[in-house]
């Protein structure tokens, strides 16, 4: 099954770079959408960011997409989200596998808690 057909949108289903199955969207921004796959081999979780379709012709947004994951990928610390892998659908789509965190988004954590105190936000 083919990635994309011109956009990120509806990707349940395929098999990105014969490695992950995407299972469900989970999230989304300005560059592109987030989902839920399962490696075809290990059955391990990932997530899976995906550049928007109608910005992969665009040479300068592709290079920050790439920067992103590759400078992400350098970094080794405990809060920081560990990338797996960078490739291409076979529609030529970019994305970037990276570790499934599960928990509750900060957005959440704001509205439940209210103001956080500086010892926690540090």
């Amino acid at each position: 099954m083919s990635a994309s057909s011109g956009h990120t949108g509806g990707l349940e289903g395929a098999l990105l770079g014969e490695r992950y199955r995407v299972q469900q969207r989970i999230g989304g921004g300005g560059f592109g959408v987030v989902y839920q796959a399962e490696h075809a081999l290990t059955g391990r979780n990932f997530a899976i960011k995906v550049l928007r379709t109608d910005l992969g012709e665009r040479p300068k947004l592709v290079e920050r997409f790439t920067r992103e994951a590759t400078t992400t990928a350098r970094i080794e610390h405990e809060n920081v989200v560990d990338i797996i892998d960078v490739a291409r659908t076979d529609d030529g789509a970019l994305y970037f596998a990276m570790e499934l965190l599960r928990g509750e988004t900060l957005e959440e954590t704001l509205l439940r808690e209210g103001r956080l105190p500086w010892r926690r936000v540090r």
